[in-house]
């Protein structure tokens, strides 16, 4: 029997079941279940100015994030009294110190971690935020405005947050995104298909 059979990749294959386990469809059917049922399931659309309570997950580089100021001065702005609480990358938390928002938290991608092979690794730790500082808080209206492909995991962030509207752009936008991010429009409650060009500060106000 010696070399009948080819030797197996076990890197290969470990890769191959993180991303089915990370993909938007099985991670609906696994935690949809836990985190959606009974009246939670139910279809809600929360405008911002009736949120109790607002996740905003903004895991972008530092430009991107620079051009947010306007966005969540806007937030605040249309809900004075709402709980807001914001996750970035920890590098620049100093950034967002004085931003009109009640709570920030970091969700750290690691280095040296490639986008598909850290798929699972962020998964395990997306859901240990949500743990952590989400479930308890029971989100209204959880936040992605990133227009581009998500390449940190903020869709899925925005899932397990548990909060019962779920706005982003949808994976349609680009090609490349709908190449990327396919599947994760089914993770929102309501998407967002606009494809024209312009400034991200302006596109962040449009999408508020």
């Amino acid at each position: 029997m010696k070399g009948k059979f080819k030797s197996v990749d076990l890197r290969a294959v470990r890769e191959w079941i993180g991303r089915w386990i990370t993909s938007p469809k099985v991670t609906r059917a696994l935690a949809g279940p836990l985190l959606y049922s009974g009246v939670r399931a139910q279809t809600y659309d929360f405008i911002v100015q009736d949120a109790h309570s607002i996740l905003v997950v903004r895991l972008d580089a530092i430009g991107d994030l620079v051009l947010m100021s306007p966005f969540l001065r806007e937030l605040r702005r249309l809900n004075p009294d709402a709980w807001i609480t914001l996750v970035v990358d920890p590098r620049f938390v100093n950034l967002v110190e004085l931003c009109p928002v009640n709570e920030v938290l970091t969700f750290e991608l690691r280095s040296g971690v490639r986008w598909r092979d850290g798929d699972l690794e962020l998964h395990i730790r997306a859901v240990r935020l949500a743990r952590r500082h989400f479930w308890r808080r029971r989100f209204d209206l959880a936040l992605l405005p990133r227009w581009d492909i998500d390449l940190y995991h903020s869709a899925f962030i925005a899932y397990f947050s548990g909060a019962l509207c779920r706005v982003g752009y949808s994976e349609s936008v680009t090609p490349e995104k709908q190449l990327c991010n396919r599947g994760v429009d089914s993770l929102f409650t309501r998407t967002l298909d606009d494809r024209t060009l312009k400034h991200e500060a302006k596109r962040n106000l449009d999408f508020l």
